[in-house]
């Protein structure tokens, strides 16, 4: 008896029986994951009993649930599924251009949530992280939700390899892991307190417990931030964001494809900001995109599924992350 890989999306690789000669099964069986989203993919399911997400055919990326054509600017409200007690999901797609966006909503405000960032290590005086994937990372830490974090360097191929941060102000259990040169950096942070903010600046560097930084800011109405001119910001890419309510009460994770011309585009800078604008966000920082552009969500039995399509077409390992955890899941 042979045996053959089919490739899942990011799920593990599936081994069918193949008896020689009987190839109208392997074609039946085929049928019959694609049918029901089996052929690997990113499913959710939500608190509601539906799934979201979806799944690589032949026809490209097809959703589990019907999503409406939408654009940020045509009075566009996003459409909220519950994953868990206070987290929701939403996810949004265009065809001209295609695009595909990816949004949980964290009410910080709910008991048992708490926010968590990777910390790293220091060697000599000099700080660096073990490069790790978000799906791990996910796992290890117990969280329910997770995205990639800051820009780093030099690129790893496998996890647990040295590299260091390039963004700017990193704090993990109120321990920092970056120079203070890059304190200029805008920085996501979660005070000893609790409360969530973006600009380090804002709070003394004793209160904070955890902080990740990103480039450039965004600031919602009456302080716009004034896109700097540079290509990458300009050009369309995956891109991965954090954003603030007003009131500081929700916190935004924001994942979109891109640079799979048929399925989504990604998006560039000013597109970014106007994304973030109708999903909430008052504030926001663009971190780390391309490749390592990751929205990861505990699934049904609590392993790691990861929502979005990497547009490397495998996740890549990154410095740190921003994840949620809750208390109880039930």
């Amino acid at each position: 008896m042979k045996c053959i890989t089919i490739q899942g999306g990011m799920d593990k690789d599936r081994r069918v029986s193949l008896l020689p000669g009987r190839s109208i099964l392997l074609l039946a069986g085929l049928a019959f994951l694609s049918l029901f989203g089996c052929a690997g993919g990113t499913a959710v399911q939500g608190m509601d009993g539906n799934r979201y997400g979806g799944f690589w055919s032949r026809e490209g990326y097809r959703p589990y649930s019907p999503l409406t054509e939408v654009s940020p600017d045509e009075g566009f409200v996003p459409k909220w599924h519950k994953l868990y007690r206070g987290i929701f999901l939403a996810e949004s797609r265009k065809k001209n251009p295609p695009l595909a966006v990816y949004c949980i909503r964290i009410d910080l405000h709910q008991p048992g949530i708490s926010v968590i960032i990777s910390g790293g290590k220091i060697r000599n005086g000099v700080p660096y992280f073990r490069g790790m994937k978000t799906t791990t990372f996910l796992r290890k830490y117990k969280c329910v939700v997770a995205i990639n974090g800051e820009t780093f360097t030099p690129y790893a191929r496998y996890e647990g390899r040295p590299v260091r941060l390039t963004a700017g102000f990193a704090v993990s259990r109120g321990k920092k892991y970056s120079d203070e040169y890059q304190r200029e950096k805008t920085s996501f942070v979660i005070t000893k307190k609790g409360r969530a903010a973006i600009g380090a600046d804002i709070f003394r560097e004793t209160d904070i417990a955890f902080a990740l930084s990103g480039w450039p800011v965004v600031i919602y109405p009456d302080d716009p931030t004034e896109i700097p001119e540079q290509e990458f910001l300009e050009e369309r890419h995956p891109r991965s964001a954090i954003g603030l309510s007003i009131d500081g009460r929700f916190l935004y994770l924001l994942v979109v494809d891109g640079r799979r011309p048929r399925y989504s585009v990604g998006l560039d800078y000013k597109s970014l900001v106007q994304w973030l604008k109708v999903h909430g966000a008052y504030k926001g920082i663009n971190v780390d995109g391309g490749g390592s552009s990751t929205l990861v969500v505990a699934g049904k039995r609590g392993g790691p599924v990861i929502v979005n399509s990497v547009s490397g077409g495998a996740e890549r390992v990154v410095a740190n992350h921003i994840g949620i955890r809750l208390s109880n899941t039930k």
